[in-house]
């Protein structure tokens, strides 16, 4: 039995319907992976930025204890640093573990000073949003029977935006 020759009129369109799907499946793929990538070069930078944030921060508690090392006076309890000599935040009033007080305390530049907080010099490291910040507390004198003078140094980093802040502290036995 012979089947009768289709008319061509009657597929015409069929092939352009099915490479129209084709191309709408290949568009949606392509939008979800443009779109992925994105979010991770976003959490990629996020990252960045926070690692630059904790290397200043660790500088910061780096220069702090070569300025306690370097030019303590130990009959004053002052210490000396770029801008001159600046006493001494203390006695500590146990908020090491306290970040409401950390993020509470006056990091501002203009009044940091004034309240004990020091700044790293400027122009010692670059692609940050701001030099970091420390604050030296002489905490209770501990050992015997030569007493040891202890400090906890509390520094505050910056990343290359200023919304991206690390806090770190260190104790420092002299």
């Amino acid at each position: 039995m012979k089947h009768p020759p289709r008319s061509p009129g009657k597929q015409k369109g069929v092939t352009l319907i099915v490479s129209m799907i084709m191309l709408l499946v290949l568009l949606l793929l392509g939008i979800s992976a443009s779109q992925s990538g994105g979010l991770q070069e976003k959490m990629a930078g996020g990252t960045r930025n926070r690692e630059i944030a904790f290397e200043a921060a660790e500088t910061a508690l780096g220069i702090a204890q070569a300025t306690l090392v370097a030019n303590y006076l130990a009959a004053e309890h002052t210490y000396t640093n770029s801008t001159g000599t600046a006493t001494l935040v203390g006695p500590a009033n146990e908020h090491a573990n306290d970040a409401s007080f950390w993020n509470g305390v006056s990091w501002v530049a203009a009044t940091c000073a004034a309240a004990g907080c020091h700044t790293v010099p400027a122009g010692k490291l670059t692609k940050v949003a701001a030099q970091p910040m420390y604050y030296v507390e002489r905490l209770a004198d501990i050992g015997s029977p030569t007493p040891h003078q202890t400090y906890r140094i509390t520094a505050r980093g910056f990343g290359g935006t200023s919304d991206t802040v690390v806090i770190v502290q260190s104790i420092y036995r002299l």
